[in-house]
């Protein structure tokens, strides 16, 4: 059944878009000229060393071979996978024969039979770029221009929930080690589609679902495997508990309880090693791609994702502190804004990367200011999470001590922050005294704070924060500070201008019983 679905799949996702290729099948299996299995770190070098393709030598030779289409494809996996399944079950029936017949010689055929679909895929793209321009070798080209995008994705997608989500993870092991080969390729596309399909595979692996976040990328693949899983597992459902002869045990392994956290965290830590240079790749699109997939491994994040997405425990931050690193080197230092801001909302909020996201509000990009004051807001529990100082080096840049702020629009953002987040904490339920306490006007730290005190007092930014806080609660009195306007993000500064803002814009994210109650106090305090 299996078998059969997996076939058909790839039968209609390569039917349309491989009548063009010609593809020496010799050229994708898993072995070299000389028999010989490549070395997983073969790339072209510009020397010689490689096949000039962007594939690793050996692998996706273009030639005047068999047509790589449906029906090769289909040969050659009913010989390496539909007859070890009906060897599988005429040994089951012999008992003479199951004493000879080894599992292990099953997965590892099955696994070079998977491998030869990842070279198969490979090789078609890489012909396909080849073939074109050399813009097409870039990824954003590939995926919106090339109609093998679609095709390859679905096949990649189907192959990942295949070995990923349940089983033993020998084959999950096999074909990650097998990426890895391709990783670190000349081609751009290639790296940017290997990369998509690692994440594939860490989404599958946390949920040990069909992912938490593959809605819209195969929809027809993900439903048709979903039925197939649903029908297999009413099938092992009445069967004995020891007999296996009638699941897919030949085809994924043993699916043994205890071990499933350590091979699924020993194939993502295959992975994040994968993934982790690729971070500082030279094209931005896959830094970006890179930066995604890291934050697959911090699902929680996401205010759609809950716990049960994660049933193995393995997005736990202390798993993965050497990824953590990467990222705020990424969200500091990454010459794209687009990936800064990334890199930024992927990181998960821990003691170490506060004062990273904190140092992102003095961002030359609006974008990357804006997102930073939206963690503040939202992710951050002011009080307990940031100093004095820092309280007040982030009201400093976003409302402004009477030098003016950047841009209106980080004053907008600054504003949501305080009256929305600040003001509704739990330690101030919009009092605007308490607030003014945990700012430390007089420049000394108080209570139990951790923040350094400051010499000069703090009045300044404080009175811009009241004046913030009223004018969101008055209808009437509509004031915030100056903002200093430019030509650009980069350019000298051209004029300054007062900001106002209004009760309605501000105080938006507030439900109609919250803004009553933080009018009436606020109002209420002025009035003493």
């Amino acid at each position: 059944m299996a078998t059969a679905s997996i076939l058909n799949l790839i039968e209609v996702n390569f039917d349309h878009c491989q009548k063009f290729d010609d593809v020496d099948h010799n050229g994708i299996g898993i072995t070299n000229d000389d028999g010989e299995r490549p070395s997983s770190r073969q790339s072209h070098d510009g020397n010689g060393n490689g096949n000039g393709n962007g594939l690793p030598q050996g692998q996706g030779q273009p030639g005047k071979g068999n047509k790589l289409d449906s029906t090769s494809l289909r040969k050659q996996l009913l010989q390496h996978i539909f007859r070890l399944a009906k060897q599988s079950s005429e040994s089951e029936k012999d008992n003479a024969a199951t004493s000879s017949f080894d599992l292990e010689d099953i997965q590892e055929e099955i696994a070079s039979s998977l491998i030869q679909i990842i070279n198969a895929t490979f090789a078609t793209i890489v012909n396909s770029v080849n073939n074109g321009s050399k813009q097409a070798a870039t990824y954003n080209h590939f995926k919106s221009q090339s109609p093998l995008y679609q095709s390859s994705l679905d096949i990649m997608t189907l192959l990942c929930q295949l070995i990923c989500t349940r089983g033993d993870g020998m084959l999950a092991t096999v074909v990650v080690e097998h990426l890895q080969n391709f990783a670190s390729v000349d081609m751009e596309c290639m790296r940017g589609f290997v990369l998509e399909v690692l994440n594939m595979c860490l989404d599958n692996l946390i949920s040990g679902d069909f992912g938490t976040r593959g809605e819209g990328l195969c929809t027809k693949v993900n439903k048709k495997w979903k039925a197939l899983q649903e029908k297999l597992q009413m099938q092992e459902d009445h069967n004995d508990e020891n007999d296996g002869s009638q699941s897919l045990a030949f085809l994924l392994g043993t699916n043994c309880e205890e071990e499933e956290f350590t091979w699924r965290e020993e194939c993502i830590a295959s992975i994040k090693e994968i993934v982790a240079p690729r971070l500082q790749d030279k094209s931005q699109m896959v830094r970006q791609i890179s930066i995604e997939a890291c934050s697959t491994l911090f699902p929680h994040n996401d205010d759609n994702i809950d716990a049960n997405d994660d049933p193995y425990g393995l997005t736990e931050t202390e798993l993965h502190d050497t990824v953590i690193t990467a990222l705020k080197w990424n969200t500091v230092h990454d010459t794209s804004s687009t990936n800064r801001s990334l890199a930024l909302s992927s990181l998960p909020v821990i003691d170490s990367t506060v004062e990273t996201i904190v140092s992102r509000v003095r961002d030359a990009k609006l974008k990357v200011r804006c997102d930073a004051f939206y963690i503040l807001r939202h992710k951050i529990d002011f009080v307990r999470d940031l100093s004095v100082s820092q309280r007040i080096e982030i009201l400093r840049v976003g409302i402004g001590n009477g030098g003016g702020v950047r841009y209106p629009a980080t004053y907008v953002a600054a504003t949501k922050m305080l009256c929305c987040g600040w003001m509704k904490n739990d330690c101030v339920k919009f009092e605007i005294v308490k607030l003014l306490e945990f700012l430390d006007p007089s420049g000394g730290s108080i209570g139990n704070n951790t923040g350094n005190g400051n010499s000069g007092g703090n009045e300044d930014v404080c009175i811009s924060a009241a004046r913030a806080i009223i004018a969101a609660a008055s209808d009437d009195y509509q004031s915030g500070g100056l903002a200093s306007i430019s030509a650009g993000d980069n350019t000298a500064i051209t004029s300054v201008v007062p900001l106002t803002t209004s009760p309605e814009i501000t105080l938006a994210e507030l439900s109609d019983p919250e803004v009553r109650e933080y009018k009436q106090k606020v109002l209420k305090s002025m009035s003493i």
